[in-house]
């Protein structure tokens, strides 16, 4: 995360944060957040796996 956050020039805390209001909205655990690690639930990561087909598009334009 610390990674992703840098390349993007965010803080480490901020999708964590904006994720809290749609997760007490929806009255699930999207994400966990440790000292070390933010980390999708369960639950989290069906969103991700239903949208990373366009992740993957994008990484092969990028690397062309």
């Amino acid at each position: 995360m610390t990674e992703s956050a840098q390349s993007a020039v965010i803080s480490e805390t901020r999708p964590f944060s904006t994720a809290e209001p749609e997760q007490k909205s929806l009255g699930v655990r999207l994400l966990v957040r440790t000292t070390r690690d933010v980390a999708p639930t369960a639950m989290g990561q069906r969103p991700v796996q239903s949208i990373e087909h366009h992740f993957e598009g994008i990484r092969a334009k990028l690397q062309r």
